[in-house]
């Protein structure tokens, strides 16, 4: 048992847990227990992430994903999980992998699709969300069919939203829109990369 539980269970031995008792129930002890679940189970996790960045903006690649591997392994909560997964997600962008980074992704828009029913207002913008975000990293990184893919995926994923707001709706057609001068420009970066390249001659015939 972590210290801080066993030391919250110490202090609640011998009290009279009578009716009134229960419904006076020490403020401190719950605002220990509370203290206590967010410092032995939420922190390290928000930790791990903190670290994890740092290491990726040190170019320590493999050992950020290691260290956030081992946050979503241990994620005492889907929510949890869900968010080292999406910070595992933000990490491969700084070695370019479109891949690697909307497989992460799909890990967090399955989490949110569980809270379609208790989240509506929120699962299906935050699903939109993680999808937009991953085009954006392939477009960076020159995978523009699935950049153009997870843009679309965005925008109708936002729009799954029951009575969702004309604000909202502009929103998600706005991002959708843009998407395409993106895509165009990536487009004609990668044409001009390609002619700039040296160009192999045939084989000649004999």
């Amino acid at each position: 048992m972590p210290c801080c539980l066993r030391q919250i269970t110490q202090a609640a031995r011998g009290r009279s847990w009578g009716i009134m008792t229960v419904v006076n129930l020490d403020v401190r002890l719950v605002a220990g227990f509370l203290f206590c679940v967010c410092s032995v189970f939420v922190q390290p996790a928000f930790a791990q992430s903190g670290t994890a960045n740092a290491l990726d903006l040190e170019g320590k690649g493999s050992a950020a994903r290691a260290l956030l591997q081992t946050s979503i392994d241990s994620a005492v909560t889907p929510a949890v999980k869900a968010e080292a997964e999406r910070t595992m997600a933000m990490s491969w962008p700084f070695e370019g992998n479109c891949a690697k980074t909307v497989e992460f992704e799909q890990k967090v828009i399955d989490y949110w699709a569980t809270q379609e029913t208790t989240q509506p207002g929120n699962a299906f913008y935050q699903q939109g969300e993680m999808a937009n975000e991953g085009a954006r990293v392939c477009i960076d990184s020159g995978d523009l069919d699935t950049a153009a893919k997870w843009y679309q995926k965005g925008h109708d994923l936002g729009l799954r939203e029951p009575n969702i707001s004309d604000d909202r709706k502009a929103l998600w057609e706005f991002r959708l829109d843009h998407a395409w001068p993106g895509l165009q420009l990536g487009a004609a970066i990668a044409r001009k990369r390609k002619s700039m390249l040296p160009q192999q001659n045939p084989p000649s015939k004999r």
